[in-house]
């Protein structure tokens, strides 16, 4: 049966399987943790018969995501190797309960980002700038073109002292670049590119704009809300709604529906004491991810002792 699973993986997952084969086998860790569906996948089949605790973690929701046939069929064997299957928001934990049975399926939310802390000092509203800000990929899951045609809509008086800033780089930044200058905001959208240092513009920004067609829980959205942003989101996945509640920690609008967020927009840059309220309330929400708060269930997931 071994024989047969490393065959078939080989010529699925090609060399990465390989070399991931050889490392376990090699180092034969005590413990793994996998992110993301296709990796979860070569991870439980390289570790198949290896004496390895085993967890998966999936970050989409797989009634979105789309992954083919074949991956599909693929996740509903491999995960049943994982010792714990394991979910980042409650969404996603009911969809993977419809694909089960599992050995142990478990919500294991994303702590809060490291070297960020929710009592650190809220920035005042005149040491922030006019800027919404958007951190992801450039690629088509993220939306990023309906922000930057939402923000094209409003009228002139509205952008006038604001800009768009996108950390971040992708396939898609020729277009979206082009999105931009056939729109006569060149100026206005700055693309900065991958940065290391994605709080630096969390801090400076006002407003954090969310606009993806399907997400598990993006760090990014956690690292604004810990910053004390305001968002924009869009409502095509749980995920981000069990964090943000339109009207509290910031607004959410349906997805792809660019008057929608244009709308959104607006309504936050035009008022600043309601960015302050959102993102006061968004800090809050953030304490319930806090470290202290989710490492014992996280040594549970893990199978390590609990600290002294």
């Amino acid at each position: 049966m071994t024989q047969l699973l490393c065959w078939c993986m080989e010529g699925i997952g090609g060399l990465r399987y390989v070399r991931l084969r050889k490392l376990m086998q090699k180092e034969r860790p005590r413990r793994v943790l996998a992110l993301l569906t296709k990796t979860n996948i070569l991870c439980a089949a390289a570790v198949w018969d290896l004496p390895v605790h085993l967890v998966v973690s999936e970050r989409n929701d797989p009634r979105r995501q789309r992954l083919d046939h074949l991956w599909s069929h693929l996740r509903r064997i491999f995960y049943r190797r994982a010792d714990v299957v394991t979910a980042n928001t409650e969404g996603v934990l009911k969809a993977l309960q419809a694909m089960g049975p599992w050995k142990r399926l478990d919500l294991l939310p994303n702590p809060l980002p490291g070297g960020l802390s929710v009592v650190e000092r809220e920035e005042q509203s005149n040491d922030r700038q006019r800027e919404v800000l958007a951190v992801a990929r450039l690629v088509p899951q993220k939306g990023l073109d309906v922000l930057i045609r939402a923000f094209a809509s409003l009228p002139p008086s509205v952008r006038e002292g604001w800009r768009v800033t996108l950390v971040g780089d992708g396939p898609e930044r020729q277009a979206l670049e082009a999105l931009a200058s056939d729109a006569g905001l060149r100026e206005s959208i700055r693309f900065e590119g991958f940065r290391s240092d994605p709080l630096v513009f969390m801090r400076r920004a006002s407003i954090f704009a969310l606009p993806s067609r399907f997400e598990g829980m993006p760090n990014a959205l956690l690292e604004a809300m810990a910053a004390g942003l305001p968002s924009v989101v869009s409502d095509a996945s749980p995920g981000p709604l069990e964090m943000v509640t339109d009207g509290r920690q910031g607004l959410v609008v349906p997805c792809d529906d660019v008057s929608a967020f244009a709308t959104a927009l607006q309504q936050l840059m035009r008022d600043g004491d309601l960015r302050d309220r959102y993102g006061a309330a968004a800090r809050t929400t953030l304490r319930s991810l806090d470290w202290d708060v989710v490492e014992l269930h996280w040594r549970s997931v893990l199978a390590l002792p609990a600290q002294p």
